[in-house]
């Protein structure tokens, strides 16, 4: 919604409840206006205090990021304020239990769903150079860790496959481990970069849960007026 979108929105609706003001009499009107007033400073006060709490927690708690990819969690971690993520090494109880979140939060402060068009793009470590696409085809496939290991054997010229397989199951000793520690990595400019996340959020491919009211507000609002809810780091 634009800034001009949103000003009609809030003119039309002070048209609408000045029409109601003025077919009302007596003591109805002062009880609808009363009402409407209450209205407004219960929403002040929650929006308040709800900004207050995430400018307490938001960067000081931990949070659970999970990778959403063709309709399955492809990655997951955990972010505490050391700003050093967790992979995790079973996604299974996680996709079983998808898309319940109130099911997968646990103790984390919040559950953030990210989509891959939030963190796709290249990974360029060491020996180990891929595309984003041979990203994503790795890990929505059964054996992600492979990708891994032809992309590092084909650097070091070929063969010691068998050498590097072991020391890639010693690293990642699991699929999902893998697939976790490789979102990390692709999350990390994201997530150094509010303003991608914020506008993940206002375009759906970032989901918020617990969903409270500022996460809401700053869905409908124009992204200028929005952004003075992001709680800043």
């Amino acid at each position: 919604m634009s800034v001009i979108w949103f000003v009609l929105v809030v003119v039309l609706c002070f048209v609408v409840l000045g029409f109601v003001l003025r077919m009302l009499k007596g003591v109805a009107r002062v009880m609808f206006s009363g009402v409407v007033l209450l209205l407004l400073v219960i929403g002040a006060v929650w929006l308040a205090m709800d900004a207050n709490d995430l400018s307490r927690h938001f960067y000081q708690d931990e949070k659970l990021f999970l990778l959403y990819i063709d309709g399955q969690v492809s990655g997951a971690f955990v972010l505490g304020p050391s700003d050093i993520p967790k992979p995790i090494g079973d996604l299974s109880e996680i996709r079983s239990a998808y898309p319940d979140l109130s099911k997968i939060q646990g103790e984390n402060y919040k559950v953030l769903v990210l989509n891959w068009s939030v963190v796709q793009g290249d990974i360029d470590i060491l020996n180990f150079k891929a595309s984003s696409d041979e990203i994503k085809s790795a890990l929505v496939s059964e054996n992600p860790r492979q990708l891994f290991i032809e992309k590092t054997s084909k650097a070091l010229g070929g063969g010691m496959i068998a050498d590097l397989t072991a020391q890639v199951l010693a690293i990642y000793p699991s699929n999902d481990f893998f697939s976790s520690t490789m979102f990390s990595i692709l999350a990390a400019k994201p997530l150094s970069n509010p303003d991608l996340v914020f506008a993940g959020i206002k375009q759906g491919t970032v989901k918020v849960y617990p969903e409270t009211v500022v996460f809401l507000m700053i869905k409908l609002l124009p992204e200028d007026l929005a952004k003075v809810l992001v709680p800043a780091k």
